[in-house]
């Protein structure tokens, strides 16, 4: 009989063979780590990529602040004339 004559069955590949124990928990265990390390790999990814969504929706709610919101306005002493009067209190009282 020929190949042909068996029909599809003839063109099937060979049946797998069955691997023993200490191979199969060896192979278990390479999957388990490799799984391990897959997830440990996303939760990375994840971290790196929420760090950079956060930063960019900080920068860009800061963008929309008006600039007049950053200056100090003219009646208000700025923060070296207020150290400057704290020093000279200090040097009058003795303090």
């Amino acid at each position: 009989m020929t190949d042909s004559a068996l029909g599809p069955q003839a063109s099937l590949p060979p049946l797998p063979v069955p691997v023993d124990g200490p191979k199969r928990a060896v192979t278990k265990e390479r999957l388990r780590l490799l799984s391990i390390a897959y997830r440990i790999s996303g939760v990375l990814g994840a971290g790196f990529v929420s760090f950079l969504l956060i930063h960019l929706c900080v920068f860009t709610a800061i963008s929309f602040v008006p600039e007049s919101a950053f200056k100090s306005s003219g009646n208000q002493h700025s923060t070296t004339q207020s150290g400057q009067q704290i020093i000279r209190t200090k040097l009058e009282y003795g303090g």
